[in-house]
């Protein structure tokens, strides 16, 4: 699987992320089925705020949680966004919250 790892937090802070469908975009596509992916890795200090906005302003759908997926013996839980099917976010499992479309 080819996607961008984005870390976040740093041994036991309290970091908070914000991203959006537009952070998601900016990835480059896979090459076999163009579909972007951004995983996110941190703790359970971190918190990850889904924003269903772009960076416009623009709504376009939201993000919902589809389950979880195994990447290098590592958990992430799985968001896809109703305005982009090739569009998905992996979620480290760590991550103790993540607050989707309240941005």
């Amino acid at each position: 699987m080819c996607s961008l790892s984005l870390l976040i937090g740093s041994h036991g802070c309290d970091d908070v992320y914000n991203l959006n469908l537009s952070d998601v975009l900016e990835v480059e596509p896979t090459r076999c089925l163009d579909q972007y992916i951004l995983k996110v890795e941190g703790d359970a200090n971190d918190t990850v705020n889904l924003s269903n906005l772009l960076d416009s302003g623009q709504q376009t759908g939201i993000w919902s949680q589809g389950g979880t997926v195994s990447v290098d013996n590592q958990q992430y839980n799985l968001w896809t966004h109703s305005g982009n099917s090739q569009a998905y976010l992996l979620i480290d499992t760590d991550i103790h919250t993540v607050n989707a479309n309240t941005l």
